[in-house]
């Protein structure tokens, strides 16, 4: 039976919500819709597509967020897979096929962040590549005890003003001097994932020591199993203030007697947060890239080092599960 790769319109939204729905595959509402809206900062969305077959049954469905990632020396084009879903039968590895080799031509790199696609077993094990697993920690009032120390947590605070206007050039510097590989942050693209639309759903906290905005970090309140916790989304400072950045998350948790989480993927935060009293977890969800040209092998090489990584959920649109 053929298949058809094309763009998704809304003419197919009842069989995506019911794929989704099939496959026990839960997506907050709010972040489709800000995630599609051409409200969106430019650059920052793209059209999700589908594999039909017989141009009436929905078979795949996938979406990116294009974003710049800094590998080495340059930003270059790149984009994060989410929502990838395939309906279970004879034909889910050939659109899976579909869909990633359509959606890899389009950027340098593209990443997949999460459980739910088994990228290698769908394109091949010699261009989808595992990078590791992202860390996770926990810091919990009722166990926690941080290392003593003279370190000064850093004054985190909800923004006055809109971020949009703020180019984040002081904090990519810090990052392009201390990481190699790690996603550009801009205020524009922190007002419109964090504040704006989501301002209910995120509290995105700020720090102004040196800077406009020197540092900043998102909080997401979720249910748990024995009650609210806090999750660290995303997050940014200079290295040197990390230790300072993890005691300032320490210090909410304690004042709200609520565990707070934290997801990252890269080890140059790991004795910051241990010093800070946050406990190590077993790791959660994979990353898998793919490069657009497996010549490019020196770019390969790079993003094979996990030390050379920072990247936060809210970078690879694991924000909202």
């Amino acid at each position: 039976m053929p298949l058809k790769l094309q763009p998704a319109t809304s003419a197919w939204d009842e069989q995506i919500v019911a794929l989704f729905t099939d496959l026990d595959v839960t997506v907050d509402p709010r972040f489709w819709e800000r995630a599609f809206s051409p409200e969106a900062p430019e650059g920052t969305t793209s059209t999700p597509l589908l594999v039909v077959e017989n141009d009436e049954l929905l078979v795949g469905y996938a979406a990116a967020r294009p974003l710049e990632l800094f590998v080495e020396t340059e930003f270059v084009p790149a984009q994060v897979l989410h929502d990838f879903v395939l309906r279970p039968g004879e034909h889910a590895k050939d659109a899976g096929a579909m869909l990633l080799a359509d959606f890899a031509r389009r950027a340098d790199i593209t990443l997949c962040g999460g459980a739910g696609l088994e990228p290698a077993a769908v394109l091949g094990r010699e261009n989808f590549h595992l990078a590791g697993y992202f860390g996770r920690a926990v810091f919990d009032p009722a166990k926690a005890t941080a290392q003593k120390t003279a370190t000064l947590p850093l004054q985190l605070e909800r923004p006055e003003n809109s971020l949009a206007g703020l180019p984040l050039d002081h904090l990519n510097d810090c990052l392009r001097t201390e990481r190699k590989v790690f996603r550009r942050r801009t205020g524009a693209l922190l007002e419109w994932l964090f504040r704006g639309p989501a301002a209910g759903e995120f509290e995105l906290l700020v720090a102004h020591e040196h800077t406009d905005l020197h540092a900043y970090a998102v909080l997401r309140t979720t249910p748990g199993r024995a009650g609210p916790e806090l999750n660290l989304v995303d997050a940014a400072c200079p290295s040197v203030d990390a230790p300072r950045l993890a005691r300032a998350l320490a210090g909410i948790a304690s004042t709200r007697a609520l565990p707070l989480y934290v997801t990252l993927f890269g080890e140059s935060w790991t004795a910051a947060f241990s010093e800070a009293g946050f406990a190590p977890l077993r790791p959660r969800w994979p990353l898998h890239w793919i490069l657009r040209d497996p010549r490019q092998r020196a770019m390969g090489i790079t993003l094979l080092r996990r030390e050379a990584w920072f990247l936060t959920a809210a970078d690879a649109d694991l924000d909202h599960w």
